[in-house]
């Protein structure tokens, strides 16, 4: 199975002004990627139930970047979602995926997994918010061994009784 990296992406309206056309294609993209609202938009805008990634190349991105023979997040610089977060950004996860695959399947997949990160940093920040205050009211945040070995004599002293 062959695969590829691809960024999926809305088209834009062609509609850029030179001077603006000219700054995009001088910014370097090749580390860019797009968020996971604008998946969310992409996936809301346009009709790809049943298409392959390569249909979805060959019928949206293509014929979107012909003009200005530029990648596809080059398109997205400067857009933003509903909240003002930019679409694109610093890309912090790499996907590739066969070119046979359902879009809509691949967009899904990448959903879920930036869901799951979010959790994950939520729960972090929890965590920290915790042991920060433990630490501000004189109280050492304790490791699992060192709770496990306190629970084993409290169990002792118990049996003792």
């Amino acid at each position: 199975t062959t695969t590829t990296t691809t960024t999926v992406a809305t088209a834009a309206e062609s509609a850029a002004s030179d001077q603006a056309a000219a700054a995009v294609s001088r910014t370097d993209t090749s580390m860019m990627g797009v968020s996971a609202a604008y998946l969310r938009h992409f996936a809301a805008t346009h009709a790809l139930a049943g298409l392959s990634t390569t249909q979805v190349n060959e019928t949206i991105v293509l014929p979107a970047t012909a003009e200005r023979k530029c990648a596809y997040v080059d398109l997205l610089q400067g857009q933003t979602d509903a909240a003002g977060c930019p679409y694109v950004g610093r890309a912090t996860v790499f996907t590739s995926h066969a070119w046979k695959c359902r879009t809509s399947d691949v967009i899904d997949t990448m959903l879920a997994h930036a869901e799951g990160r979010q959790k994950t940093k939520q729960k972090k920040k929890r965590t920290e918010k915790k042991k920060k205050k433990k630490m501000k009211e004189g109280k050492e945040p304790k490791g699992k061994q060192q709770e496990a070995k306190e629970k084993e004599e409290e169990e002792k002293e118990k049996e003792k009784k």
